[in-house]
């Protein structure tokens, strides 16, 4: 057999493979013969069915599926030797391929192949550098922090006097037609909280009213930017297509005001538990102070790891056979096949992304053994459950129980690992890598998150 490449593009081109008869025909032969060993044929016993009456049968089904043994060996085997790695499926060359003939003793298989290119990581490493933020916290973070947790101490409690900014207000209303209850009109309940998502117009209805008040409105205008779907399930709690008026009658049939806590040591044992040693206001900021720090710390070594990764998948020196990828996507996937113009063009950058990262793993991989432990899964399955639940506070033996339940599941398991290798290779080439240590604000660095997270294509 005989496989040579021609090169039509940067890393695309057509694989040729030749096959002559001697090296099919002994495979073909061996085939046949194992057929003819158990072969149950009509008039004849088992064993004893002539060579030429199997080859007649089922001669060319054999030497069709013999040659697309050997042609599938010897394109894996090129690949071996030199070095190379296809994406996606061979396409057949359909100018060339044809319906061959099975009858000849030399054939020839034609292939349209996308090439992976080769990745230069100690390019990578040298080139990117990291931004390492240290956040540095001001006596406004620290003041904002106490506001805070103040506010998630308060309590809501009952009033009877006059509405003011900030408490949350329910409503009764009922659906008006020409400044009357509509007959079989709508009714409805709902709560708004006097802040600035309301509209300047119904904050000026609802201050100074009191429980038991009613008035006119319209329920278009309650929150700004209020969309219709909003309004039908939160507000009126009906179906999308029910009609509804403009106008309702409201009554207030509940006013709450949220009455924050004592500074005291029961308010610091009831947040940090009863062995604190927080008895100050000082203290307390000096705790909120340092928990704050320790988030960011987490957050800007958070910010790291997903700019490392967007600078894998944005790493322009890796150039794809676009043409390629664009018949083989076309013609293997309805979905791709299905695309406009405009949004295969868009798509097939983040296809291409999803290409970096696998080849940046596979190089990885290569120069160190990525072992992911059962510890591993487990710390994942924690952070998910603790961001989920922040509450929760189990002891180790405990969320090994948890994890165990969890990875009885094959298909979370395996995601679960999956992530586990991602952050892993992520640390490694993050180890690698030279970093810019960068002093930041705290709005600076919510900037700088927010600008990461952009889609910018």
């Amino acid at each position: 057999m005989q496989v040579s490449y021609q090169s039509t593009a940067t890393n695309q081109g057509k694989l040729n493979v030749k096959i002559v008869k001697d090296d099919f025909l002994p495979e073909v032969s061996k085939e046949i013969e194992n057929i003819r060993k158990n072969a149950k044929i009509k008039g004849f016993r088992q064993g004893a069915v002539p060579q030429s009456m199997i080859t007649k049968l089922y001669g060319e089904t054999i030497k069709a599926e013999v040659l697309n043994k050997l042609v599938n060996k010897a394109i894996e085997n090129y690949q071996t030797e030199n070095n190379l790695s296809f994406l996606g499926d061979l396409m057949p060359d359909k100018n060339s391929n044809g319906n061959q003939d099975l009858q000849k003793d030399e054939m020839e298989f034609s292939f349209n192949v996308g090439i992976a290119p080769e990745l230069d990581l100690n390019k990578f490493i040298d080139e990117v550098r990291l931004p390492s933020y240290k956040i540095v916290t001001t006596e406004k973070d620290i003041d904002a922090e106490l506001v805070a947790f103040m506010n998630h101490f308060s309590t809501y409690n009952n009033i009877l006097t006059e509405i003011q900014s900030g408490d949350m207000v329910k409503l009764k209303v009922n659906e008006l037609l020409s400044d009357s209850i509509k007959e079989g009109g709508i009714e409805s309940e709902f709560s708004v909280l006097l802040d600035e998502h309301l509209t300047e117009e119904f904050t000026n209805i609802l201050l100074n009213k009191k429980t038991g008040d009613s008035f006119h409105f319209n329920i278009r205008n309650v929150e700004k930017e209020m969309d219709e779907k909003t309004i039908r399930k939160y507000f009126l709690k009906i179906s999308d297509d029910q009609q509804f008026e403009n106008e309702f009658k409201a009554e207030i049939i509940d006013v709450s005001r949220k009455s924050k806590p004592e500074l005291n040591e029961e308010l610091f044992k009831k947040a940090y538990g009863e062995n604190t040693e927080i008895s100050t206001l000082e203290q307390l900021r000096s705790q909120l102070q340092s928990d704050l720090e320790k988030h960011y710390e987490s957050e800007s070594s958070n910010f790291i790891n997903y700019y490392l990764y967007k600078q894998t998948l944005q790493w322009k020196d890796l150039q794809y056979p676009d043409e390629f990828l664009k018949e083989w996507l076309t013609n293997s996937f309805e979905e791709w096949k299905n695309k406009s113009e405009h949004d295969f063009n868009h798509d097939i950058i983040h296809f291409k992304e999803g290409l970096n990262w696998q080849l940046f793993k596979k190089v990885i991989s290569s120069r160190t053994k990525i072992d992911v432990q059962l510890e591993d899964v487990v710390n994942i399955i924690k952070q998910k459950y603790h961001a989920q639940i922040p509450g929760l506070n189990f002891n180790d033996e405990q969320w090994n129980q948890v994890s165990m339940n969890v990875l009885k599941d094959e298909t979370k398991a395996k995601e679960f690992i999956s992530e586990a290798q991602t952050l892993k290779t992520q640390a490694w080439l993050r180890d690698q890598m030279m970093k810019t240590e960068i002093e930041i604000s705290i709005d600076d660095f919510k900037a700088k998150v927010k600008e990461l997270n952009a889609h910018k294509h």
